[in-house]
């Protein structure tokens, strides 16, 4: 091969082995190109899906959960219906202690969202027997008569107004005998104002009209006690001679207030007293006798009201107005992990009736322990002083002046997340008593704390919520859930 074409042949192979190996290299740069693109597009995508954390927090998702989606009662209606029930009134022991932070109330007043019937209140009062023995009995009262006795009187110390006009004077009242006793000490007694055989005949009244009655202003809290006097000298002839074993059967005053009359219900502090004067025509001077209070307490009663208007919601402690919720959840899973709940219950103020200390701080809600609850008599009969453990508890919110039941518990509620899953899993539908378990606050002497009550029989707010089919959905209560999809064995 002449030189020429040899140099030719080596110039060729050369040019080749370039072009391949650029090729080669042309190839390989594309394909890292493509996968740094590709991977870019992964990262893209992972970024774009990983949405900011929803209303659950993305940090507490559990790891079972397809989705998560949120409801509210405004779209699925969750709260079927409601029902307005009463309890009937109990008295125990420990409620009819007269302490100052235990008061009596009496009185009457409008209830706002009737305005044409009236909320009472009757205040019950026992008295100590003489301590004197039956031979001193017969020797000082074996032979008294009407005319012996000089006078009798009532001493009551009112206090502040609980409900009604504050300005008002002071409820007039009418005092009765009872005719068998109200209290027993360690023992439940059921009252019935209605029983004729409970409060007997009138011997005393309190009407502020009359001439010879003090006027009482609801601002002002006496530091002498009210005197009322008492008419019927046999009645008092029948306590003279009453030994320790007949004393129960002469046991205890009723203070009936004159409702059409009443603006006001007021509390009742310290301890009544009956002071008896007796001057015999054998005795140089006039005698006085004592009979001290040991016990009082109140019955408060209020019509019961129909909440067929939009269905509406309906407390109040002392007449004991309770309201039995029905729950409808059962369009949403079977196994739902509730992570998030909130009920709102917005107050119809200018249907409720507030007491002087103002809305109570704490509504709460008690699984159902009684099924009869028929709408024609709406009895709610349930053991009044021994209540089931609260199933959630709702606070005050001045700033919407609502009642929220909250999912998450803090240090005064109780989780509404558990009641929610319960329902569910027990097939959706559910009854639930919404209840006043409400506080009266009273200020003690300096220095010492402020004692808060929370017995129900010891409140007399009346709140009115506005109801389930209020026309204005704004009003309404709002059940609000969020929740997941959970594919595990339930808990």
């Amino acid at each position: 091969m002449s030189p020429v074409l040899a140099s030719l042949s080596a110039h060729l192979h050369y040019t080749h082995t370039l072009v391949v190996t650029f090729y080669q290299r042309s190839i390989w740069c594309t394909g890292i190109h493509l996968y740094l693109l590709l991977l870019g597009v992964l990262c893209l995508c992972c970024v774009s899906c990983n949405d900011p954390p929803g209303p659950v927090g993305s940090g507490i998702l559990p790891n079972d959960n397809l989705f998560i989606a949120t409801l509210n009662s405004d779209t699925v209606p969750m709260l079927a219906e409601s029902s307005v029930g009463q309890v009937i009134p109990k008295l125990t022991d420990v409620l009819a202690l007269p302490t100052p932070t235990n008061p009596a109330f009496l009185g009457a007043c409008t209830a706002h969202d009737m305005p044409s019937s009236q909320i009472i209140a009757i205040a019950f009062l026992s008295f100590s027997p003489l301590s004197v023995s039956e031979e001193e009995r017969q020797q000082l009262y074996g032979d008294i008569q009407p005319e012996d006795i000089r006078s009798a009187f009532l001493l009551l110390s009112p206090g502040r107004s609980i409900l009604g006009d504050s300005i008002a004077q002071f409820s007039p009242f009418r005092v009765h005998t009872l005719r068998r006793a109200w209290y027993t000490e360690n023992s439940l007694h059921t009252i019935n104002l209605s029983d004729p055989n409970l409060i007997g005949s009138q011997i005393g009244i309190y009407r502020n009209t009359l001439s010879d009655s003090p006027i009482i202003d609801a601002s002002q809290n006496l530091s002498r006690k009210l005197p009322i006097p008492l008419t019927d000298k046999q009645f008092i002839i029948r306590w003279l001679k009453a030994n320790r074993t007949t004393w129960q059967h002469v046991d205890g005053l009723a203070l009936v207030p004159i409702a059409e009359l009443s603006r006001t219900i007021y509390e009742l502090t310290d301890n009544a007293r009956i002071v008896v004067r007796i001057k015999r025509p054998t005795d140089s001077v006039e005698s006085s006798i004592v009979f001290d209070q040991f016990a009082h307490a109140s019955i408060v009663y209020a019509p019961l009201p129909h909440n067929g208007s939009h269905d509406a919601l309906i407390v109040q402690g002392g007449a004991a107005l309770r309201t039995v919720v029905s729950f409808d959840l059962s369009r949403l899973p079977s196994f739902a992990a509730i992570h998030r709940s909130e009920l709102r219950l917005p107050v119809d103020r200018k249907r409720s009736t507030i007491s002087s200390a103002g809305l109570p701080r704490r509504i709460e809600l008690y699984a159902e322990d009684n099924e009869g609850f028929p709408r024609a008599l709406r009895p709610l009969e349930s053991r009044r002083n021994v209540l089931n453990p609260p199933s959630a508890t709702g606070l005050f919110d001045s700033t919407c002046s609502c009642y929220i039941f909250q999912g998450v518990p803090t240090i005064a509620t109780i989780s509404l997340n558990t009641v929610i899953e319960n329902i569910i899993k027990s097939g959706g539908k559910k009854r639930l008593v919404l209840q006043l378990r409400s506080e009266i606050v009273t200020p003690q002497p300096s220095g010492q704390p402020i004692i808060s009550r929370g017995e129900e029989e010891q409140t007399l707010s009346r709140i009115v919520f506005y109801g389930l089919r209020e026309p204005d959905t704004t009003l309404r209560p709002r059940l609000t859930l969020t929740y997941s999809r959970r594919y595990a064995i339930p808990r």
